[in-house]
C-alpha cells in the first residue's frame, strides 16, 4: 500500500512593504510538493485564493493548501515595514511682521523614511495656496502670508505631505476718534484722540 508523500508548503519569498502604512507587500510562493495535484489555497486575507498574495500591508499572512484528495498544510508568512515613516516637524515659523510683507520664514526638521535608502537624502517640494513653487529647499524664507504645503520624499519614494500656515496682522489703520478745538486763538487747550487698530500692538 503506498501514498502521496506529505503535502509541504516550502519557504515563500517575501517581499517587504518599502514605505511605511502602504499595502506594497507581496508573498511569492514557491511549488508546493507532495500531497495529490491539484492545489487550492485559502489565505487568511480578504478571502484570498490565489498562490502568490500581493498587495497587502505590513502583517502576517497564513495560507492553507487543500490537495485533491482534501489533504491539508497550513503555513505562515510575515511582510514587515519600516518602523518609522517621515515624519516632519517645525523647528520654527516666523509670521509676517507687517501687512502685505515678504519676511515670513518656515524651518523644518526631516527624519525617518524607508531604511532601504539613506534616511539623510531628501528632495522636498513646496506650494503655497495650491500654487508650486520654484525651488526645492527644505526651508523657506523671505515668504508672504498664506497656507504651504510641502512634499517629502525619500530615496526610496516615500512621500510624507505637511501645511503650515504663515499669518500676518490686519493693516494699520489710524482715526480720530475724537478732538477738541482750542477755546482762544492763543489758547493749549484743543486736543484730539487718534484710535489705532491692526498691526502689531503696543503701538508708539
Amino acid at each position: 500500500i503506498t501514498g502521496p508523500l506529505k503535502l509541504n508548503i516550502p519557504a515563500a519569498t517575501i517581499t517587504n512593504v518599502l514605505c511605511k502604512g502602504a499595502s506594497t507587500g507581496k508573498i511569492t510562493m514557491n511549488p508546493v510538493t507532495g500531497g495529490t495535484i491539484d492545489y487550492t489555497y485559502a489565505w487568511s486575507y480578504q478571502g484570498r485564493t490565489t498562490p502568490d498574495l500581493i498587495s497587502v500591508p505590513a502583517g502576517d499572512y497564513c495560507v492553507t493548501v487543500t490537495d485533491a484528495n482534501q489533504c491539508t498544510a497550513n503555513k505562515c508568512f510575515t511582510v514587515s515595514q519600516p518602523a518609522q515613516g517621515i515624519t516632519v516637524t517645525l523647528n520654527s515659523l516666523t509670521n509676517v511682521t507687517c501687512n502685505g510683507r515678504s519676511d515670513g520664514r518656515i524651518d523644518i526638521n526631516v527624519t525617518g523614511g524607508s531604511p532601504f535608502a539613506p534616511p539623510q537624502f531628501y528632495t522636498y517640494q513646496w506650494v503655497r495656496n495650491g500654487v508650486t513653487l520654484v525651488g526645492t529647499q527644505q526651508d523657506l524664507t523671505a515668504l508672504v502670508a498664506g497656507q504651504y504645503c510641502v512634499t517629502v520624499r525619500d530615496m526610496a519614494g516615500c512621500t510624507k505631505d505637511t501645511c503650515f500656515t504663515v499669518a500676518q496682522p490686519a493693516v494699520l489703520t489710524a482715526s480720530i476718534s475724537n478732538k477738541g478745538n482750542a477755546s482762544c486763538s492763543s489758547g493749549c487747550n484743543g486736543f484730539a484722540v487718534v484710535k489705532a487698530q491692526g498691526g502689531r500692538t503696543p503701538y508708539r
